[in-house]
């Protein structure tokens, strides 16, 4: 962490880990310790991982796990159910159905919830076949991007203010609640200013 820390120059904000790993408890207190919002995320981390964790918030709730899970004992019931943690999710209607982001919502308030896009390199492009980090993946004319083979998505085309449109689209916020989730509760979380 220290070195990660000298090679950014002192400039690393937040930090996603899993809540599974060994020692991951010793690197969280360290991280707080030198003012670094931790996050939980690409994990199988059981209730008990994410309550002694003592993490801030957790990265892209429900991406980044197997496609079959326990129903119950998971990180996305875990996630939703501790009131007192931030949630971030992708909000472009591919990483997350929209009945899906509709009952996030509902769960954690507009307090407690973080709209995020996912962007890769993709962004912007448009539709066709694309390497991002040895995926090979493809770039649906719906902004879907994915990976045929693996059958995962494998990054996000939209960037933010395309997710946030998607929010009010889909009538599940109002303006005000949209720059919330967008733009104050990440600041908030970081302790910047805005």
């Amino acid at each position: 962490m220290d070195e990660l820390i000298a090679l950014a120059n002192g400039h690393v904000s937040i930090l996603t880990v899993a809540a599974e790993l060994p020692g991951i408890h010793e690197l969280i207190r360290h991280a707080h310790a030198k003012g670094i919002c931790v996050s939980l995320g690409h994990e199988l981390a059981t209730e008990d991982d994410i309550n002694q964790s003592g993490a801030d918030t957790m990265t892209h709730l429900g991406n980044g796990l197997p496609n079959l899970i326990d129903r119950h004992h998971n990180p996305i019931w875990t996630g939703l159910s501790k009131d007192d943690m931030t949630i971030m999710a992708i909000t472009d209607g591919h990483h997350l159905p929209v009945n899906v982001l509709k009952c996030y919502l509902r769960c954690k308030g507009v307090d407690k919830f973080i709209a995020v896009s996912d962007a890769c390199l993709v962004a912007g492009l448009p539709p066709g076949r694309y390497t991002v980090n040895t995926n090979e993946g493809v770039l649906e004319p719906n902004g879907k991007f994915h990976n045929p083979v693996k059958k995962c998505l494998i990054g996000a085309s939209m960037l933010l203010p395309e997710c946030a449109a998607l929010l009010k689209r889909e009538n599940l916020l109002s303006d005000a609640d949209i720059e919330r989730v967008c733009w104050l509760n990440p600041h908030a979380l970081l302790h910047m200013s805005v």
